[in-house]
């Protein structure tokens, strides 16, 4: 009899949970504002080198996955 099986195979750490909402996830909400002036500052330079792209990518959008779409306790260093 086959059944759906609703539970994680990892172990779920309350430490990288706590962590996570503590302070991983409120520093990245603190370096998005960070990071998007810095690519204002490397902005002109990324269009002289034609990789804009690269350069978005790097320092909005991996920070911003990181904050924003990451699930709870997943790669946080605390284990």
């Amino acid at each position: 009899m086959s059944g759906i099986s609703f539970a994680s195979e990892e172990n779920l750490n309350p430490i990288s949970f706590t962590a996570d909402i503590l302070i991983f996830r409120p520093a990245g909400i603190a370096l998005v504002p960070v990071t998007a002036a810095l690519f204002v500052v490397a902005y002109p330079f990324s269009l002289i080198g034609n990789n804009t792209d690269k350069v978005y990518e790097a320092l909005i959008a991996e920070n911003s996955r990181y904050t924003f779409q990451r699930p709870l306790g997943e790669d946080v260093p605390v284990k």
